[in-house]
């Protein structure tokens, strides 16, 4: 069963969070190749010393562009923004005409061009890629490996 957007996204700012640094912006896209509709993630663009991501994402040729995604981390105590979309983010997703999504903290939300509204985003929760990152990580296992990932008290 294909995923649907808002999970999809969910599921690639999980992983930004889980392996990219935290003080640092990172962008990414949802696309969809013209083989099959399920969602893909593109190259992901890390900030550098500047809080704002720039660059160019990567999508194949013939692929459709669905979203784009990115991180909005904490720096110098901005908390009063830190879970809005700028104006900048706005702009383009109006211009792409495609949602743009971000994650601040534990919040994921949505703008969507087509209402001009941003919302929270309420997705499932990727286990079997958290599981997955985890038994990599932690475990230097292949996250098929057939011992599973115990957990204390099991």
């Amino acid at each position: 069963m294909a995923r649907s957007l808002d999970d999809s996204a969910a599921a690639a700012l999980m992983l930004l969070e889980l392996t990219k640094p935290k003080n640092r912006e990172n962008l990414g896209a949802l696309f969809t190749n013209g083989a099959d509709d399920e969602l893909q993630r593109s190259n992901v663009i890390e900030s550098g010393q500047d809080t704002h991501v720039r660059g160019t994402l990567a999508i194949p040729k013939g692929s459709a562009l669905e979203a784009l995604y990115h991180n909005h981390p904490l720096i110098k105590g901005d908390a009063a923004h830190w879970a809005e979309f700028s104006d900048d983010d706005k702009a383009q997703a109006r211009r792409l005409g495609i949602p743009s999504y971000i994650s601040a903290g534990d919040a994921i939300r949505k703008f969507d061009p087509r209402t001009n509204k941003t919302a929270d985003v309420l997705a499932e929760f990727p286990w079997n890629k958290y599981k997955g990152y985890l038994m990599e990580k932690l475990l230097k296992r292949a996250p098929d490996d057939p011992r599973g990932l115990l957990m204390q008290g099991q």
